[in-house]
């Protein structure tokens, strides 16, 4: 064969999934269920902010400033295939951006910290110094996944309707919207 066949086939193209949004009583449900998890916080961050996973782990204390209620989303930590996770920007230049935080997402930076000082002191010499805010118990920055697996693990294990960690972004939007609230 001097050609390859399949050269003049279209291929169909792949099914669009809807995004599944959360209305609030099922988010409550699910930070009640996430109550006890390592990445609460995390998960709770998300909900109030929209904010996709890689911006979450990608976010350093440099960041936010509590006092003026704002957060800049300026950077990404990502697992990229052959380099393991890496540090980037947002891929979209509107992705780079500052978030207003309600008082209820103030208080999420501030309970971090609490943790924090509290992770710090169990670790000792073992800690590492970073300026990321999402971090595992010695310091250390999360990987990105590991948030996506605790969500999937929470909702399956309290029954909730089928969700995703990103699912949390459209149900924030959704929440804006039905208060007549531009998303950006």
């Amino acid at each position: 064969i001097i050609y390859n066949p399949a050269d003049a086939v279209t291929p169909p193209r792949p099914e669009r999934k809807e995004a599944v949004a959360w209305d609030s009583t099922i988010i409550r449900q699910f930070m009640g269920a996430a109550e006890g998890s390592r990445y609460r916080d995390a998960f709770r961050l998300a909900a109030l902010t929209g904010m996709r996973r890689s911006e979450l782990a990608g976010l350093k204390w440099t960041d936010i400033d509590l006092k003026s209620g704002r957060l800049r989303v300026v950077r990404t930590r990502q697992r990229i295939p052959g380099h393991g996770i890496v540090e980037g920007q947002p891929k979209i230049h509107r992705s780079r951006r500052s978030v207003a935080l309600s008082p209820s997402a103030v208080s999420v930076p501030e309970s971090i910290k609490t943790t924090r000082i509290e992770m710090r002191l169990k670790a000792g010499a073992l800690w590492q110094h970073t300026d990321y805010v999402l971090t595992k118990d010695d310091g250390a920055p999360i990987a990105p996944h590991h948030l996506s697996r605790e969500f999937s693990r929470i909702v399956k294990e309290a029954g909730l309707p089928k969700g995703t960690l990103h699912g949390l972004r459209h149900s924030y939007a959704t929440a804006l919207l039905s208060a007549n609230v531009h998303p950006a």
